[in-house]
């Protein structure tokens, strides 16, 4: 949705993981990688391992990121079929209410590591999978005058700590 307003030039540009298809219109620009996680809590049973397979979850009871999320999406398209495998108990929208679960219960999810910079209490593990990465990403037109306000916030977006232990060099 968000890609579609900048196409509309509704917005200057859009802050989202980079999508999973490619848009001649539209340049992305990576602020960070990220990979598709595991996420429990530090007590969890799992929370020791270095890595995990999918196959590994299906006993587990999971809290799953709503459909229009862009974990859900990534995880469907990384991993198809497997949200029917799984025991899912609940789906959730809002990222921080499904960190505190999991922060609280037993039960895991799946997120890109970005959402716990900073965040007590929970360990991201990646999936044990070819090609789970998500990158976080500044979206723009391409051939389209940027505003200089644009530029000058990406600017000082990439220069916050969370970006910058992620950062890529393409603005300077």
């Amino acid at each position: 949705e968000l890609l579609e307003l900048l196409k509309k030039r509704e917005v200057d540009f859009v802050l989202c993981f980079k999508p999973n298809f490619k848009d001649e219109e539209i340049e992305s620009h990576i602020l960070f990688d990220n990979q598709l996680s595991v996420i429990v809590n530090r007590k969890h049973p799992l929370a020791e391992r270095k890595s995990l397979k999918i196959e590994e979850l299906l006993p587990y009871r999971i809290v799953m990121p709503a459909h229009e999320t862009q974990a859900r999406h990534a995880f469907e398209y990384f991993f198809p079929g497997m949200t029917e495998k799984l025991n899912v108990v609940v789906e959730i929208n809002e990222i921080n209410v499904l960190l505190d679960l999991v922060r609280s219960t037993q039960m895991i999810t799946f997120l890109s590591e970005a959402p716990l910079y900073q965040k007590e209490g929970l360990i991201a593990i990646p999936i044990d999978a070819p090609n789970t990465q998500m990158e976080g990403c500044v979206h723009t037109l391409k051939k389209v005058y940027r505003k200089r306000a644009a530029d000058e916030f990406i600017r000082t977006l990439r220069a916050t700590n969370a970006v910058m232990e992620r950062a890529n060099d393409w603005l300077k």
